[in-house]
């Protein structure tokens, strides 16, 4: 669907923020309500039917907060709204099948919950409007700080290879052949397993407007995106990328996610991909490394353990399948750890 720009919705309740959070597959993030501008629509229309689509709430516009060019070449407009006493519930996306929902969570949030990234998108969206979030930030004093203890070189997803295998940016025809199957279905999670062929024109929907302007958003967002080629032939057979961003006692860290065409299964590739991909990580400056995999998810487990990944909690009733809640486990890599690891 071709879209004329885009409208977001700030609603405040207290101190709290109504926020969305997003899964492009692997890709993980909070964001506000919101969406593009379809024909015919004035961007205080998008808003509204944006907020009821998503959130389940009628809401009432109160002032726009924010109006700034985006990379399309179109505006995008952040208004200030009220949805009274109505308690949010998570909609859908109907641009999306059923099966392909990238909406997963409607959450009242603090600024303090946000990672540092999804804050930084927020203020300039407008926050600032909106009296007691200009209060907290002027309080918060003169000192000159930053929040991690390295600068990270840069976050650019360069080409980096193993014996095996090549990583690197890939084209659109590259990611309809790793996401051949939806690796939803291929996890074991309650008990499903199924090879099941994705929509591929759901798929697509993923790059637009161009595959190269979202790599370079991903970019701007400290996204890295690989896909990964078997060296001799150069065929894609999968994709690591990360997500999630964050400052955790002023240390850099990111959280990585990957996918693994079955045709590929047990051959030790992913292990010796993860490997250099945190090799690269480590030296451009992050600390930290994390990763996670749900309830029932074996394949994923052995091959976090078999890279050197310890258990860093978890996070309880993470998600829904079929009504039933889904436990995540954390894991983490920490910088010293991965210096002193024997693969």
């Amino acid at each position: 669907m071709e879209h004329y720009g885009g409208a977001k919705c700030v609603v405040v309740r207290g101190d709290k923020i109504l926020m969305v959070k997003h899964r492009h597959d692997a890709r993980e993030y909070y964001t506000l309500p919101g969406g593009g501008i379809e024909k015919g629509e004035s961007p205080e229309q998008t808003a509204i039917r944006e907020l009821q689509e998503e959130c389940n709430v009628s809401g009432t516009i109160i002032s726009k907060i924010s109006e700034y060019p985006i990379p399309e070449g179109t505006m995008l407009y952040t208004f200030y709204m009220d949805i009274g006493d109505q308690n949010p519930k998570l909609g859908h996306d109907p641009e999306y099948s059923a099966d392909n929902q990238v909406l997963v969570e409607v959450r009242w949030m603090e600024l303090n919950e946000i990672c540092e990234r999804d804050r930084a998108f927020l203020w300039a969206s407008g926050l600032l409007c909106i009296p007691q979030f200009a209060d907290e930030l002027t309080s918060w004093g003169d000192d000159i700080s930053y929040p991690n203890k390295r600068i990270i070189k840069h976050y650019k997803t360069n080409l980096i290879q193993t014996e095996r295998l090549v990583l690197k940016k890939g084209a659109i025809d590259d990611y309809l052949t790793v996401y051949e199957y939806d690796f939803m279905k291929l996890r074991d999670i309650d008990g499903e397993f199924e090879y099941h062929k994705q929509d591929l024109e759901q798929i697509k929907k993923w790059f637009e407007p161009n595959i190269e302007q979202i790599q370079m958003n991903n970019e701007a967002a400290h996204i890295f995106d690989w896909i990964i080629y078997l060296k001799e032939n150069m065929i894609p057979i999968g994709d690591i990328c990360t997500h999630s961003e964050n400052i955790e006692n002023g240390n850099k860290e990111t959280e990585i996610a990957f996918n693994l065409h079955p045709t590929y299964w047990g051959k030790g590739y992913m292990p010796e991909a993860i490997k250099v991909v945190l090799d690269y990580l480590f030296d451009l400056g992050y600390e930290n490394i994390k990763a996670r995999y749900s309830d029932g998810n074996i394949k994923s487990k052995r091959v976090l353990a078999k890279t050197g990944f310890k258990p860093n909690g978890v996070e309880k009733d993470a998600w829904t399948k079929n009504g039933k809640p889904i436990h995540d486990y954390k894991v983490i890599m920490n910088r010293d750890n991965w210096s002193h690891f024997v693969f």
